[in-house]
């Protein structure tokens, strides 16, 4: 039992590695022109990538049924029928999901994890029951549902500021002009911008700023990354941190370049202060990431993932800014939505 234990944890390690290796190869050949043998490779890796994911989150899925209101008088209600590996749960998918579908607390009812093998089956005799099924799995997954009417969509999309050769500054500020209230308020608190590339200030951003921030203003459903993988991006490429007038660093983001396309990698506030975000310190940072890029003459500035769904406050939050929601090239999850008896 013990040798079957190091052999999984040592199977586990090595998917792992295997993975953020080639997610470094794919994030350094985005924003280029790639020849067409370059690009078979890379969708070769991504396949690779997919499967090292299935094997390292396991192929066991988790059935829960959930049922709650969903109009205010709590008269309408829904049955919810979810399934989801290991990546799921890490994501916090079902927590999220709830938020969305639900008005008030819904019931959650364990049915059991089941095998990929026998997953689609006990689907579909449970799918008599509810009214929707939502099925989060890995793409490298092709079953779909015999009867009723589905779709597929991606959990996440990508947020993208985007420039226009030779798009003056005057041009770029204007698409943010939705934002004059943010702007007012990080100039008014007299912010200063710099750049660092300092290992003590890694250190600083990670333990003081990302780390608190995801868990008080995301802790639903955020994830923290490593603190080893965020800092392969640092050591080739930046921190853009905000600091007070009295010098104290209140904010930052990691930042990571390849081709014409700037990344924002991770983002904190110090201590995961309500304070210094309500006077603006982020869009600080947002603002002077954006003039950063059109200075370096870069078209993209990538800001990251957020959930595909217009009424999402972080999605409403990114397009305020003039970004614009794509698909994720390297994304390896999807969502199947099934209403099995129809729309």
């Amino acid at each position: 039992m013990k040798m079957k234990k190091r052999l999984t944890k040592l199977t586990r390690t090595m998917l792992s590695l295997i993975v953020k290796k080639i997610d470094r190869r794919l994030i350094s050949s985005y924003g280029r022109e790639l020849h067409p043998v370059e690009q078979a490779g890379n969708d070769l890796l991504n396949f690779v990538r997919r499967g090292s994911l299935l094997l390292y989150h396991g192929l066991s899925h988790r059935l829960v049924l959930l049922e709650g209101p969903v109009s205010e008088d709590k008269r309408l209600r829904l049955r919810v029928l979810y399934a989801g590996d290991s990546q799921s749960e890490q994501a916090k998918s079902l927590e999220y999901l709830e938020k969305l579908f639900f008005c008030a607390e819904s019931r959650r009812t364990e049915v059991g994890h089941y095998s990929a093998w026998n997953l689609p089956q006990q689907v579909t005799d449970l799918s008599t029951s509810v009214d929707l099924v939502v099925m989060e799995r890995n793409k490298l997954f092709t079953w779909l549902p015999p009867t009723g009417e589905w779709a597929v969509a991606p959990p996440w999309l990508r947020m993208v500021f985007r420039f226009e050769p030779g798009e003056d500054w005057e041009a770029v500020r204007s698409r943010m002009r939705r934002q004059k209230h943010n702007i007012r308020l990080f100039r008014k608190a007299n912010l200063d911008i710099r750049i660092s590339q300092a290992d003590e200030d890694f250190d600083l951003f990670f333990h003081r700023m990302h780390v608190p921030m995801i868990q008080k203003r995301h802790e639903d459903y955020g994830t923290i990354d490593s603190k080893q993988s965020l800092y392969h991006y640092f050591k080739k490429g930046m921190l853009m941190l905000a600091y007070s007038p009295e010098g104290e660093p209140v904010a930052g983001d990691l930042l990571y370049r390849t081709g014409d396309t700037l990344f924002a990698i991770a983002s904190g506030v110090i201590d995961g202060s309500e304070e210094w975000t309500n006077r603006g310190a982020l869009s600080a940072l947002y603002y002077h990431e954006i003039e950063w890029c059109h200075a370096n003459g870069l078209l993209k500035y990538d800001v990251g993932e957020c959930r595909p769904f217009a009424e999402d406050g972080l999605y409403l939050h990114k397009r305020r800014w003039g970004m614009s929601p794509q698909f994720d090239p390297w994304g390896v999850r999807e969502w199947l939505f099934w209403a099995p008896a129809g729309s």
